[in-house]
Formats: C-alpha cells, structure tokens, sequence
C-alpha cells in the first residue's frame, strides 16, 4: 500500500466514497497496465529485430516515442471524454459516481505510461 493510499483514505472520511475512489482507482490502473504491456509486447519484438543497426535503433526509437506518446494521449482523451459511458456500460448506474473520479486518476494516467516508454527506450 502507498502513501497516497492512506492520505486517500484519511481524506474521504465516508465510506462510500471511499469504495467509489477505489473502483475507479483500479479501473485506472488497468488501463495503464494493459496499455504498459502492449507497448512492451510490442516494442522489443522491433527493437530486437535491428538491434545490429544502431542508427535504425536510434531513429526508430525517436519516431516510436512521438507516435506512442500521441497514441497514449488520443487514448486517454477518450477514455475521458466517454468516462461517463465507459462506467456506466462497465459497473451500472448504481455506479456513476465512479466518474468523477475515474476522469481525474485518467488524465494523471499519462504520466506513469510516458515514464515507462522512456524507461523502455533508455534500457
């Protein structure tokens, strides 16, 4: 558990809220997960396939972070724009409270995903 989880809990004395916070944290985290993996999945198979070549290396690491990074912000505008939706189809009327949230923790999505591309590329 981290520090902002308890600062978090600390912050949203009610319950139910809380439980609010948590599903659309996890929904979040889910997003970034699978995003995380299908950008590795794919990027090592094409690195690994030139690696001999150091200039194709380096160019194509230059064009892969610019188009990766505008295809995790188009992502992410999405998912903000239809957060509404996304929850409503996903967890039920019941459950659009979820919304506010989730378009928060989304729009910081982008920075943990852009990190890893440039974890990615520097190893």
């Amino acid at each position: 558990m981290s520090d902002y989880t308890i600062i978090v809990g600390k912050l949203i004395s009610n319950l139910s809220l809380l439980g609010y916070y948590q599903r659309a944290k996890t929904l979040e985290q889910t997003v970034v997960s699978y995003t995380s993996v299908s950008i590795i999945n794919i990027f090592f198979p094409l690195i690994s396939k030139i690696q001999k070549d150091l200039e194709l290396v380096k160019e194509t690491i230059e064009k892969s972070y610019i188009i990766i990074s505008y295809l995790i912000f188009f992502i992410i505008g999405i998912l903000f724009i239809n957060s509404r939706e996304i929850i409503l189809v996903l967890f039920g009327e019941n459950w659009l409270f979820v919304d506010n949230y989730f378009s928060i923790l989304i729009l910081s999505a982008f920075t943990p995903l852009v990190s890893l591309l440039i974890t990615v590329i520097s190893s």
